[in-house]
C-alpha cells in the first residue's frame, strides 16, 4: 500500500530505535521495545517502500499515481456531468494535498472555502465592472474593465482568506478564472 508514502523523508519516524522520539510539539514518545519480529522494516507489498520511513522513489510514485487518480475521477465527474469539475487550479490544489499534506493550504477546509471565496470574488467583480454578460477574455481580449475586474477578484480573494484564516493559493487562479469570464454562468459557478 502507499500509506507510508505521504510522509516527509525528513520528519519520517524509525520504529526500532531505542531512543526517545522528539516531535514538533517538543513531546517525547518513549521508546518502542525491539523484538525478533520487529527487527525488520516492514515492507509494502507493491512499493517497496517503508512505512517507517519512505523513500524517495515512493514519495515520488505516490505523487504521480495519487494526483492522476484524483484529477482523472474528477474531470470524468465533470464530463459525466456536463459541468466545469475540472479547471486549471485543481493542478496546484493536487500538488499541495499530496506533495505538502501537513502544510495548512493543502487542508480541506482552506481548499474548499478558499475556492469558494475565489469563485465569489470573481463572480462579485464581474457584477461590478459589468462584465458578467462580456464575452470572456479569450474572445473580447484584455481591456481595461477586464484589468480592473481580474486585480478586484485577487484583491478580494486575497483579503478573505486572510480575514477567514483559510490560505490557499490555487483560489487565486480560480477567481481569475472566474473574473477573467472563462467560467461565468450561474450553474458553472455552483461547482
Amino acid at each position: 500500500t502507499f500509506s507510508g508514502c505521504i510522509m516527509d523523508p525528513s520528519r519520517s519516524i524509525e520504529l526500532q530505535s531505542t531512543k526517545p522520539i522528539k516531535l514538533r510539539s517538543q513531546s517525547t514518545l518513549p521508546p518502542i521495545e525491539n523484538n525478533e519480529e520487529s527487527s525488520a522494516p516492514k515492507k509494502g507489498l507493491t512499493t517497496g517502500c517503508s512505512r517507517s520511513s519512505p523513500n524517495r522513489t515512493c514519495i515520488v510514485l505516490y505523487n504521480l499515481i495519487m494526483p492522476f487518480i484524483v484529477i482523472a475521477t474528477t474531470a470524468t465527474v465533470g464530463y459525466l456531468s456536463e459541468l466545469p469539475f475540472i479547471f486549471p487550479s485543481l493542478g496546484p490544489t493536487a500538488f499541495l494535498h499530496f506533495a505538502v499534506p501537513d502544510k495548512p493550504a493543502a487542508s480541506p477546509k482552506n481548499t474548499l472555502i478558499g475556492h469558494f471565496i475565489g469563485i465569489l470574488a470573481g463572480s462579485l467583480a464581474l457584477q461590478i465592472t459589468g462584465l458578467y454578460d462580456h464575452p470572456n477574455v479569450l474572445t473580447e481580449g484584455v481591456l481595461f474593465p477586464r484589468i480592473w475586474c481580474a486585480a478586484i477578484s485577487v484583491a478580494i480573494t486575497c483579503s478573505c482568506m486572510v480575514l477567514f484564516k483559510v490560505p490557499h493559493p490555487p483560489a487565486g487562479a480560480t477567481t481569475l478564472i472566474v473574473s477573467l469570464g472563462l467560467i461565468s454562468t450561474p450553474i458553472k459557478l455552483c461547482c
